[in-house]
């Protein structure tokens, strides 16, 4: 029996499975800088948003946007705005259309909050649903990169708002996300 257990263990087969409701991840940073400066660098509505900046294509629909990253052309990213409350909090609902790993859909939230020592606290909040059922190991990876993702936004809109555009081009080449 300890024998099949370890085993188990060794090939990812032992452990929590994903579930079938969406899953929450949250990464918060301080950033130095307002709120206003930070809100249209996620809007995806405003000229400044960051991934424009970044010459990623964007297209507004009747429907929302269709995003593509340059570095993934056959993949689009659907996007539906779900709020907006300037400069504090705005929303979306994505899918990735063919699903990138086993992630279904997302719904993100961005949350600023303006500190009294002249910084701005901003928190991604993402709800995401991925295929259910999928074994420990697999499961551990899919999450492990959402995280990572998630940071990685916060990372690029903290690298904007304190070092401009060039030190996020220089991060993106060593990050993808």
């Amino acid at each position: 029996m300890r024998l099949v257990q370890t085993l188990r263990r060794l090939f990812g087969l032992s452990g929590e499975r994903s579930p079938s409701k969406p899953v929450r991840f949250e990464q918060r940073i301080r950033i130095n800088g307002r709120c206003e400066e930070l809100y249209p660098l996620v809007d995806w509505r405003d000229e400044r948003h960051l991934w424009r900046q970044l010459g990623h294509e964007l297209r507004e629909g009747d429907d929302g946007f269709t995003f593509r990253i340059k570095d993934l052309p056959s993949t689009r990213f659907e996007i539906r705005v779900t709020e907006t409350i300037g400069p504090s909090r705005y929303s979306y609902d994505s899918v990735t259309l063919p699903m990138l790993g086993k992630l279904i859909d997302s719904h993100e939230e961005y949350r600023f909050e303006q500190l009294s020592d002249g910084q701005c606290e901003g928190v991604l909040a993402v709800d995401a649903r991925f295929v259910a059922g999928l074994r420990p190991r697999r499961w551990r990876f899919e999450k492990w990169k959402m995280d990572t993702s998630c940071h990685n936004a916060l990372a690029k809109l903290k690298l904007m708002a304190e070092e401009g555009l060039d030190a996020v081009r220089t991060a993106s080449r060593r990050i993808k996300v």
